[in-house]
């Protein structure tokens, strides 16, 4: 997500590095992957000339012990970004014991989120944010790793990801937070995963009560899904859910 503000910022969410050792089979395949991550985000960083890259929570993956080196894996990364670009990160569920890896003048963010210039809310979604994260015009959140099922042909469906925007339910808000917004109601947006192996979140179909869980705004119902707009990678509007819905 490219944000304009004084400085050029990139907000990237859900990097989930480890999660392919769920997919291959050989550590080497794992590696790769990992690096082709790296890789991209640093050529998009150098693309856009960006500033500043804020990290939205979730940059590892859990990964049982013993089976990759996430230690030496994210202290590289963090090295290598802060060579490219000054780099924020907000914390995400996935990010427990990670803080020891992430240098000191790298700024960190608690699960509640920050702010982003005058009028930006960000925040992973794990938790609920702070009032003063989503007292803003645009609150931004990743954790939901947002896909979209479709039907191609005889039976056949694919996924993509999405972004989506949307408002949110104010009534549906903890008080605490519904109180603080007052006679506002934000622009939210939720962005993909920037890691295509993570799980999929697929908000077209009916959302798993499991899955709720881990998710307080689809939880309590406090973001408007139905008349949510989605849109491709690539920023074309696809529609809005209720539209798409395969259910």
């Amino acid at each position: 997500m490219n944000i304009p503000n004084k400085l050029k910022s990139l907000v990237v969410g859900d990097l989930h590095f480890g999660v392919s050792y769920e997919i291959f089979e050989e550590k080497e395949e794992v590696f790769n992957h990992i690096n082709e991550l790296r890789e991209e985000l640093s050529r998009i960083i150098e693309e856009n000339s960006a500033d500043r890259l804020v990290l939205l929570g979730d940059i590892k993956h859990n990964v049982p012990a013993g089976i990759l080196n996430l230690s030496e894996i994210l202290s590289n990364f963090f090295l290598e970004m802060k060579e490219l670009i000054d780099v924020e990160i907000v914390l995400g569920n996935h990010d427990k014991d990670i803080e020891p890896f992430i240098p000191e003048d790298i700024c960190l963010h608690g699960g509640e989120g920050t702010n982003l210039g005058e009028n930006i809310g960000l925040f992973h979604g794990h938790s609920w944010p702070s009032p003063d994260t989503l007292r803003n015009e645009l609150v931004v959140m990743a954790h939901e790793h947002p896909y979209i099922e479709e039907r191609e042909g005889k039976g056949k469906r694919t996924t993509r990801p999405v972004w989506i925007k949307t408002r949110l339910n104010k009534n549906n808000l903890p008080e605490r937070l519904s109180g603080a917004l007052e006679d506002r109601n934000p622009e939210f947006v939720i962005i993909p995963a920037f890691n295509e192996l993570a799980t999929k979140g697929t908000v077209n179909r009916k959302i798993p009560e499991e899955w709720t869980k881990h998710h307080p705004f689809f939880r309590n119902h406090a973001i408007e899904l139905d008349r949510a707009e989605i849109y491709s990678l690539t920023g074309n509007l696809l529609g809005e859910l209720k539209n798409l819905r395969i259910d």
